[in-house]
């Protein structure tokens, strides 16, 4: 069971960073209902330090299982932008945080695991 999850998780990080580049930056400044933020925020402080990468422009936060789950189901009430992509390890519903990123919940699952979880692009500001 372990390896399985273990295996799942690495591939679901992987589906994440590939997914993240695709999504838009938000500069720390940017706008946000306050609802959202509140989200956004959460995911952020449960990113684990193996989870953010940084690179010379952005930090790419991926938050997991509960806090992610929050957000994603937020996000479903706030009726954001959703796509649905079918890949070798399962179906994935992607909903869009505006300007900075996405939630997704994996489903019709080969593996019998169920994940939800949420990358958040971050811009660095300009000093």
């Amino acid at each position: 069971m372990r390896s399985l999850r273990s295996r799942h998780f690495r591939h679901a990080f992987v589906l994440a960073v590939g997914c993240i580049f695709m999504a838009p930056s938000m500069p720390l400044e940017a706008k946000m209902a306050p609802e959202a933020q509140t989200y956004n925020n959460a995911c952020m402080r449960e990113t684990s330090t193996n989870n953010a990468i940084r690179t010379a422009d952005r930090t790419i936060y991926t938050c997991w299982g509960s806090v992610a789950q929050s957000f994603f189901e937020y996000l479903v009430t706030a009726n954001t932008k959703e796509t649905v992509e079918r890949q070798d390890a399962g179906t994935y519903i992607f909903r869009e945080i505006p300007e900075t990123g996405r939630c997704w919940h994996k489903i019709q699952i080969s593996d019998e695991v169920s994940i939800y979880g949420c990358s958040i692009n971050v811009l660095k500001s300009a000093n």
